[in-house]
């Protein structure tokens, strides 16, 4: 009599909202610093490059906020080194297989997306509560 072990299996990539998301930040990390070697190679700075970009993707300081209120989403899908990015999508995995097996695969977008958002709101409204005077123009979250 033979005894067979029941492994789990890896979901498909239809029902594995996890790797969704592991690839939908690869591709924004990609896009991201895609953008910024094609302003290199244009022979822009990278004072130009840093300050053209990084302004429209991640969230600066509150003052910046109202003329750039879509980096509140962008944020989450840039990353600014590789190992940075690499170490993110471990512990998105870690995570994320977790909550997909409790809850299904369907809620762990809009978990994840409702996440961004609402860091990036709890990140500028911390700067009304810490930062009374905010002088550093070079800060994103």
């Amino acid at each position: 009599m033979k005894s067979h072990s029941q492994h789990p299996t890896i979901a498909a990539y239809k029902e594995n909202a996890v790797l969704q998301l592991i690839i939908a930040s690869g591709c924004g990390y990609v896009a991201f610093h895609l953008a910024r070697i094609m302003l290199l190679l244009m022979n822009y700075s990278k004072g130009d490059v840093f300050h053209w970009l990084y302004p429209n993707v991640g969230v600066g300081v509150k003052e910046i906020w109202t003329q750039k209120w879509w980096t509140i989403a962008t944020y989450g899908w840039v990353h600014h080194g590789f190992w940075e990015w690499f170490t993110n999508m471990i512990w998105l995995y870690c995570f994320g297989v977790t909550l997909q097996n409790i809850n299904g695969f369907k809620q762990l977008i809009p978990l994840f997306v409702s996440g961004i958002i609402f860091g990036g709101i709890a990140f500028e409204i911390s700067q009304f509560i810490f930062l009374q005077e905010s002088t550093q123009t070079g800060i994103y979250f």
